[in-house]
């Protein structure tokens, strides 16, 4: 996914975004996962950087409530067959299952074995003290993530 494409489903999301763009839960944060996702990427070639960037994005972008929003994982993960049809992204049958499972479950508390899915919650996770909450290593999945942790606390 190029630069373009990449702001393209950018703009898309955020006109589809119910909740103000100063959102906890909104653009900002959605960049501050970015960031994390590719800092872990960067160390770990096995994480696949497509799926962290568009998870980033897509994650937290159906939400409708600041707080308390069970569901939003779901609706995120089944916006991406409509995000296909509209063109804004493309990306194979493995990577798809991928974004799915690392977008529906993502606000669950597990743990991945997968790199790639463990490398998007944590990503997020990285993100939760901007809601008071105090992440713990118990709930990352990659070293990655933990040592990204431990250097910002």
């Amino acid at each position: 996914m190029n630069i373009k494409e990449m702001e393209e489903l950018k703009e898309y999301l955020i006109s589809q975004f119910l909740l103000r763009s100063d959102s906890l839960h909104g653009p900002l944060h959605w960049e501050s996962v970015l960031r994390n996702g590719l800092l872990m990427a960067s160390k770990n070639k096995n994480i696949d950087k497509e799926v962290v960037t568009l998870f980033s994005y897509i994650h937290d972008s159906k939400r409708v409530d600041e707080y308390i929003d069970i569901n939003h994982g779901q609706r995120a993960a089944n916006s991406l067959h409509y995000l296909e049809k509209l063109g804004l992204i493309n990306l194979s049958r493995n990577q798809k299952e991928l974004l799915f499972f690392a977008i529906k479950y993502h606000n669950q508390g597990d743990i991945s074995k997968d790199i790639t899915i463990g490398a998007c919650w944590d990503s997020d996770r990285l993100e939760l003290d901007r809601v008071g909450i105090l992440p713990s290593t118990d709930f990352f999945s990659t070293s990655e993530g933990k040592h990204l942790l431990n250097e910002r606390y």
